[in-house]
């Protein structure tokens, strides 16, 4: 379904997908990379899953529904990720953007 598997620009008919979308990335493809342990930390899990949404969004402009749902989603998935993982300061990122969780 949308957002879990790779976009098909031509089986999709989006041919003008990837004039819009510089690096593609899907949440099965993340899902595939931690299972194999494809990730060094859990901030590059962040950005991928950050990717996927931002993608969806540039894509899809928000008049669509599923730029609503990935805006939700996108919202959700840092509220927990928020609340499994550690403070920043030990991972590199800025304490300024792990409290505002602008990543979107």
């Amino acid at each position: 379904g949308p957002l879990a598997t790779p976009v098909d620009p031509e089986a999709d008919g989006l041919a003008h997908y990837r004039v819009l979308v510089a690096q593609p990335m899907d949440l099965g493809t993340v899902a595939a990379r931690v299972v194999s342990g494809g990730y060094a930390n859990p901030q590059e899990v962040r950005e991928d899953v950050a990717l996927v949404f931002k993608n969806c969004l540039l894509y899809n402009g928000p008049d669509h529904e599923l730029y609503k749902v990935a805006k939700r989603l996108a919202e959700l998935f840092d509220r927990g990720y928020k609340k499994v993982v550690k403070a920043p300061e030990h991972q590199g990122m800025l304490a300024s953007r792990w409290e505002h969780g602008e990543v979107w």
